[in-house]
């Protein structure tokens, strides 16, 4: 893979008019925090390389993109993460990212628009106007993206450029309350120790006020609220954290206090990071607490990044390590902590000790929530909207438990063992789809190369049928029944054709008919097989070609005016038919000549330029074209779906072909799923799967919601891939898997009716 990055990154910086452009675009999309959009980018480029780019999606798209794409949310993404470690690795090209000095320049952009004139008038705006979001207005661009992110770019920059002090002093001195956005008179900020007010018109401090960790008299009375409760197992003690004071222990059955528990003031700790020393805060809050199953020990978590345990009758401090948690539970039998971790790893310590014994390591959404079940051998987390099930074999202990004599903390564990989950990085991601006529299968694409045959009936993997090269993303997969071949194309505009064809029962061989990569292209849009099997069309930007399955190169045009999608004439099979958003043409399969040209109806005229065609399907049985249109409007992207008969293909040329819009879905579709009999299938914004009639529609305005997708099941990195096969059965991919839904559109959940204008 990095040898086809190599050569893009040199036919890219062949482009010299172009090369600070592309060098800047590459940084900001390798070592932005989050994918900024092309808004975004936009402003971003203004401060950095100084220049507006008027068009900057179709710019992004000719001088990036092959190495950056744009996706449906109109982020900046990299075409894969390969791509983000061959760009800070390579070296000898002018286009390498360095980590420090591309941090350093989307620093110095951060802090330039943070101190700069629209961040003046956004602070003005907010301490003037009536409105609390009058500075948050569409206008300020870039001010969430540098407020949320200039401090991680700081980290990460280099400490030897100079210019970083001299612009964080400038923001510091002019704009920062822009930063903070106040809303009120006061502005309050929270230290470990200390609490400091602030006059937000004049930025001065007028007081300063540490923590109270004594329960002084004064605050007798007060309506203090606990951030934190915990019962022991008897449930006869509770535990309180009350915000910057130390834990508070409560006996339920007496009714008094037992005291706190504390941590020695100053106290200094080793670090699990190195051999330094640092001191602790006896003020810092709790963020976690757990008592022991068995025992009087509990366990503590602190803001400050240290794990303690205390003994609940004494008061005393048991032992204490320099860890990171953000949720904590104990084992049935008190001998195993279970610490979660910010970036999703779990650690499992000994309670007594805090020995680490067994490390769970990933990269994911913060642990939540940690739970054992009954008999200790499993435990749980809870992250995002997922819940994850555990079983390491370290928590196994039938042999302990039958020799009581055992001393449980030096004989429990083995040594300390870290473990990689199937983390974010390790999962195949699901690129590509395509059903079998016949519906039992679907061939699946992933972004390894790799093309796979499942069992749609069993939602199993039956064979690994052949491979793209590794990492060369499949983008596009294209399917003939009756012929059995099979075309797929990647990343780097690579396709191959294959037949495929069913030996024994669960067996299928795959014969290679046809390999080769395009050149001098901005990646393949469309594959397109005729209705005999004996020719493909391959379309791609500007260029389109038409390939016998042997490899001969049959015709080849460039496409001036705007990319269009390809369909099959539904109803001669010698014919190819090209929508575009302005006109409708036919050509012919066996010279792609031409055959003629058909101008759009009226109905697209109130549309901007900006808008494409997504895609094109044909749905026989009600004898309609089903056109999804792409446009941005004031910022916002609509989806609208056309149709149009497929009389209207017979038309003369004079003639218009005659589109009707299904007015009233245009805020409501996010992405053009399929078709079948007279129903077209779509996902609307909140993710339901829905339908509608089209030979109903117009007289009966309204769609069906079926079923939804979790969010968290979608592609975050382009189109949801999705398809129909023959049995009706919506097939989807989940990340590295499939997901079948059958007989998902015999209920309908509810009808939502339209209001058409």
């Amino acid at each position: 893979m990095d040898e086809l990055y190599q050569k893009t990154l040199a036919q890219m910086s062949q482009n010299s008019e172009e090369r600070e452009f592309i060098k800047a675009v590459l940084t900001w999309a390798v070592c932005s925090t989050r994918p900024v959009t092309v808004d975004e980018l936009r402003e971003a480029l203004k401060l950095d390389i100084k220049e507006d780019v008027i068009d900057m999606r179709h710019s992004i798209t000719v001088c990036c993109g092959q190495l950056v794409y744009i996706d449906s949310h109109d982020r900046v993404q990299l075409v894969h993460e390969t791509a983000r470690k061959f760009l800070l690795n390579v070296t000898g090209s002018d286009l390498s990212v360095s980590k420090s000095e591309g941090n350093q320049r989307l620093l110095d952009a951060c802090l330039k628009y943070l101190s700069g004139p629209e961040m003046d008038r956004r602070q003005r705006m907010s301490r003037t106007s009536s409105n609390p979001k009058a500075a948050m207005q569409p206008q300020f661009i870039l001010a969430l993206y540098a407020s949320s992110a200039f401090s991680e770019h700081l980290r990460n920059a280099s400490a030897s450029h100079k210019s970083i002090l001299t612009e964080l002093a400038k923001f510091l001195k002019t704009n920062v309350l822009a930063w903070f956005n106040p809303k009120g008179e006061l502005l309050v900020s929270s230290g470990v120790n200390i609490i400091r007010v602030f006059d937000a018109e004049t930025g001065s401090e007028f007081d300063k006020r540490p923590w109270e960790d004594d329960w002084k008299e004064e605050h007798v009375g007060e309506i203090v609220l606990p951030k934190i409760v915990a019962f022991n197992q008897e449930c006869s003690v509770l535990a309180i954290v009350y915000r910057g004071r130390s834990i508070f222990l409560w006996d339920l059955e007496e009714s008094y206090s037992m005291g706190r528990l504390l941590r020695n003031s100053a106290v200094e700790t080793g670090s699990s990071r190195g051999d330094c020393s640092r001191k602790r805060s006896m003020n810092a809050t709790c963020e976690a607490i757990i008592f022991n199953s068995c025992t009087n020990l509990l366990a503590a978590v602190y803001q400050d990044r240290e794990i303690c345990t205390f003994n609940t009758d004494t008061k005393e401090l048991e032992a204490k390590i320099d860890a990171e948690a953000t949720a904590l539970a104990c084992s049935p039998d008190g001998q195993t902590l279970a610490c979660g971790e910010l970036n999703g790893s779990i650690q499992l310590r000994n309670f007594t000790t805090l020995e680490l014994h067994y490390k769970i390591s990933t990269w994911d959404d913060a642990i939540v929530s940690l739970a054992f079940s009954a008999d200790g051998l499993r435990f749980l987390d809870v992250r995002g909207s997922f819940c994850n099930v555990w079983e390491p074999s370290i928590l196994i202990r039938s042999d302990m438990e039958e020799d009581k004599s055992v001393v449980i903390s030096e004989a429990i564990f083995e040594p300390a063992k870290t473990v990689e989950s199937k983390d974010s990085e390790e999962i195949v991601q699901i690129t590509a789809l395509a059903s079998m006529g016949n519906g039992d299968h679907v061939f699946v694409g992933d972004e390894q190369g790799v093309i796979t045959l499942y069992d749609t009936r069993k939602a199993q993997k039956k064979q690994i049928l052949y491979k793209h090269a590794l990492y060369a993303t499949i983008m596009l997969l294209e399917w003939h029944q009756e012929r059995g071949v099979l075309v797929s194309s990647d990343t780097s505009n690579r396709f191959i054709v294959s037949e495929i064809n069913a030996v024994l029962p669960n067996q299928w061989s795959c014969g290679q008919l046809f390999d080769h990569r395009m050149e001098e292209t901005n990646g393949l849009k469309q594959l397109v097989l005729a209705p005999l099997a004996d020719r493909f069309l391959v379309s791609s930007w500007p260029v389109n070609t038409v390939w016998s399955l042997t490899g001969e190169l049959i015709h080849s045009f460039e496409e001036k005016k705007q990319p269009h999608q390809w369909i099959n004439h539904p109803r001669k099979r010698d014919e190819l038919v090209s929508i575009g958003q302005s006109t409708t043409q036919l050509f012919s399969w066996r010279s792609l000549q031409k055959i003629t040209e058909l101008g759009n109806s009226k109905v697209l005229e109130d549309l901007t330029s900006t808008a494409t065609v997504k895609r094109v399907l044909v749905c026989p049985k009600a004898q309609h074209i089903i056109i999804s249109l792409e446009n941005m409007e004031n910022k916002r992207r609509y989806t609208r779906l056309i149709v149009t008969r497929f009389s209207s293909l017979e038309t003369k040329p004079e003639n218009s072909v005659v589109l009707e819009e299904l007015t009233g879905l245009e805020t409501k579709v996010e992405y053009l799923i399929g078709a079948f009999d007279t129903k077209v299938v779509f996902l609307d914004r909140s993710l339901w799967v829905c339908s509608i009639d089209i030979t109903t529609f117009q007289r009966n305005p309204h769609y069906s919601r079926h079923f939804f997708i979790p969010w968290d099941w979608m592609s975050t990195s382009g189109d949801p891939v999705l398809e129909i096969n023959a049995y009706k059965d919506l097939i989807f991919a989940k990340k590295d898997e499939i997901a079948i839904v059958k007989r998902g559109f015999a209920r309908v959940a509810e009808f939502v009716w339209l209001n058409k204008s």
